[in-house]
């Protein structure tokens, strides 16, 4: 895996969204986006993998936030 911000961020200010590992959905079972491991079909954002939920080093979370001023 790369470290954070190791690339340069999309338009939308995101960085590594694609091509470093594949991100597991809120739905069981289901990854999208392509990893390392992957070939460039997997990096299309209609493409879904099925998961057994075991550990794989080319499956992995991203987590967001929301900040609520006040």
């Amino acid at each position: 895996t790369a470290p954070v911000a190791a690339y340069y961020p999309n338009k939308f200010e995101l960085y590594n969204m694609s091509g470093n590992v594949s991100e597991m959905l809120n739905v069981e079972g289901i990854v999208k986006g392509g990893g390392w491991i992957d070939t460039k079909e997997f990096m299309r954002i209609d493409n879904k993998q099925s998961y057994d939920g075991k550990p794989k080093p080319y499956i992995g979370f991203r987590y967001f936030v929301d900040i609520i001023e006040k």
